[in-house]
């Protein structure tokens, strides 16, 4: 899941498009995309405290593989102007 936290305040008429095609990248590799303005405070705090998770001591090798991959393969998509 990817999520877009931009506040509501702070997006322009054209950022439609590059959430457009921010969605079709993610669902070509799989991934689903929401765009969901602020976060609630709670959450925000947990989402923060969750990074501490990318630490190379719990890194997963095969799944980091796999999450390149992906994220390569969604470069390749067609340019949305």
């Amino acid at each position: 899941m990817v999520l877009d936290v931009r506040p509501d305040d702070r997006i322009e008429p054209e950022d439609a498009v590059k959430f457009g095609a921010t969605a079709t990248a993610c669902a070509v590799v799989g991934w689903d995309f929401e765009r969901v303005g602020v976060l609630d405070p709670v959450l925000a705090a947990n989402l923060r405290g969750s990074s501490g998770y990318r630490h190379p001591r719990v890194r997963r090798e095969p799944m980091a593989a796999e999450l390149r991959a992906g994220v390569k393969q969604a470069a390749s998509l067609p340019q949305v102007d």
